[in-house]
């Protein structure tokens, strides 16, 4: 089972069991490659999981993500 799989996979049973409404990841596209975050951006957008990802440098746009910038002043760019 690959990670993406296994993150999926404990949101879905976190979300059942525990009725989690909202993940947050911190620095996750570091390890996991576009394409396979881009299958878990859809796989959650299809099990209408929210999900919030900290990045701590800027990544090309995928078509699944919204993207907003807060700079250090606390600006959404």
């Amino acid at each position: 089972m690959t990670l993406p799989e296994k993150i999926m996979e404990y949101m879905l049973i976190s979300e059942k069991l525990k009725g989690t409404k909202v993940f947050v990841t911190v620095n996750m596209r570091s390890y996991i490659t576009d394409e396979k975050i881009e299958q878990l951006f859809k796989s959650v957008l299809l099990h209408k999981i929210n999900l919030i990802c900290i990045e701590n440098k800027e990544y090309s746009r995928l078509d699944t993500e919204k993207v907003i910038i807060i700079d250090e002043d606390m600006c959404v760019i």
